[in-house]
């Protein structure tokens, strides 16, 4: 067991390590991509710059021909993946910054003390890039570089005696500004990443209460369906046995239907909790034929629907496979045509339309229902949530269409609507077919439809 505990621990930290890994080198990418507006900087100025200070035109052209040569290299290195070592993760931005400061060091003594600046930059960048202790090497190394130009223009221009605090004075406070950087931006990052620390470790406490409650929603769902079954199964034999008076009957049956809409909610719950709680849908998709699943649940609608005077059609086409599990298609299509039928009056129409949009599968349920508010369209999908007009209408958890959403969200859909009081609703679902790889969810509320159409039969 303790064998088993430590593997479990080195692949763990393996996985880590392998994640900085590539954050680093994300990083570093960043850098040699940063590298090229330097590079332009120091050919404008070697063009600008007077041919009578500091090193000739023909050398620093030189200069940025070696400096784009090397972030090539870089570049390419960083290409191939050989930058996968936690030491060339730390050596490769040292000597790239350390190269770009006394360039610029050089730049800043021949031709402006304005462009003190960049190097104040770069030592920025290192102490975002590396560890503080290496910043901290930077920035002594661009110290002593510093010192070193600053004897070499002495010794060329021989100050005058008066000038000679000052210019120890100027080369004191830019010195100090190299520590000074490395010092602030090491403590504003270490405040950062205690920040995201803190954060990291709430979200990882909120996702463990989610899933503490989506069990505890499956597990009391779960328990109270048993005796919920058991009684259902009493009433449906008194029924049967017979005997009872109409009033008694009609009391059965309301209690009948009762049972049955709580056994339906129990159902719902356990159903969002498991999505919740497991991704083991995602394991076992398969290609699913989507036209097969639209034209068998609408066809299961058609009664329901001729029942309360509703006409349900469709219209469809080969929509090919789509990657799913067994029944999370025909769920989707379920719940939104429940609600359709549920919320569309006597007399108003419900239209299927499935298509093929591009490389995914396009599925609409339009209905001339109540409509839902403007003012509560962005809460449709929570969970519970029903609109103050569906709630007078019939009773409900509030739970369909976040599975829907839930179900959309795991199979790398998109989902919006269209909706207006008194008009009526159109929800549209948009899946990848089986050969996409998996995206977002994405909910959009649009402006109302000015009147619903009729489509035809199916095809």
């Amino acid at each position: 067991m303790k064998q088993a505990k430590t593997t479990t621990s080195a692949a763990g930290d393996a996985r880590i390590s392998q994640t900085s890994i590539s954050a680093q080198i994300a990083r570093l990418r960043w850098l040699a991509h940063l590298r090229w507006f330097e590079i332009a900087a120091i050919a404008v100025l070697s063009i600008l710059q007077n041919y009578t200070h500091g090193l000739a035109f023909l050398d620093k052209l030189v200069l940025v021909a070696f400096l784009c040569l090397f972030n090539l290299v870089l570049i390419r290195s960083l290409k191939r993946g050989r930058a996968d070592r936690a030491d060339r993760l730390i050596f490769i931005p040292a000597v790239v910054l350390g190269l770009d400061i006394v360039v610029w060091l050089g730049l800043m003594l021949t031709t402006s003390p304005y462009l003190v600046a960049v190097p104040v930059f770069l030592l920025a960048v290192a102490a975002s890039l590396l560890p503080w202790r290496v910043a901290y090497v930077l920035a002594g190394f661009s110290c002593l570089v510093f010192l070193l130009f600053r004897a070499l223009n002495y010794l060329r221009d021989m100050p005058q005696a008066h000038d000679v605090p000052v210019i120890v004075l100027g080369s004191l406070a830019v010195m100090g500004c190299f520590v000074a950087i490395v010092y602030f931006t090491n403590a504003i990052l270490s405040r950062l990443r205690r920040i995201n620390t803190r954060l990291l470790e709430a979200n990882r406490q909120l996702s463990g209460l989610d899933l503490a409650k989506s069990r505890f929603l499956r597990m009391s769902s779960h328990q109270l369906r048993g005796p919920l079954a058991a009684i259902h199964a009493l009433v449906s034999a008194v029924q049967e046995v017979g005997g009872l008076s109409h009033k008694q009957y009609d009391l059965m049956l309301k209690i009948h239907h009762r049972l049955d809409e709580m056994m339906v909610q129990l159902d719902e719950m356990m159903r969002l909790s498991s999505l919740h709680e497991s991704r083991y849908e995602t394991e076992r998709r398969r290609g699913v034929d989507a036209t097969r699943a639209l034209n068998e649940t609408v066809k299961g609608f058609q009664e329901e629907a001729s029942q309360k005077g509703l006409k349900l059609t469709l219209q469809t086409e080969a929509l090919g496979p789509i990657q799913a599990w067994d029944d999370a298609l025909e769920t989707i299509i379920e719940n939104l045509l429940s609600n359709a039928v549920k919320y569309t009056p006597p007399g108003g129409s419900i239209s299927v339309r499935g298509s093929k949009a591009g490389p995914a599968v396009e599925i609409e349920v339009a209905d001339t229902g109540i409509g839902i508010p403007p003012q509560q369209q962005g809460q449709v999908f929570r969970e519970f949530f029903r609109a103050t007009n569906a709630q007078q209408i019939s009773g409900g958890t509030g739970l369909g269409l976040s599975i829907t959403k839930a179900i959309v969200d795991r199979l790398g859909g998109q989902i919006r609507f269209v909706s207006a009081v008194g008009i009526g609703t159109t929800v549209t679902v948009i899946l990848p077919s089986a050969s996409l790889a998996a995206g977002p969810t994405e909910v959009v509320a649009s402006d109302p439809p000015q009147a619903a159409k009729e489509l035809p039969t199916t095809k």
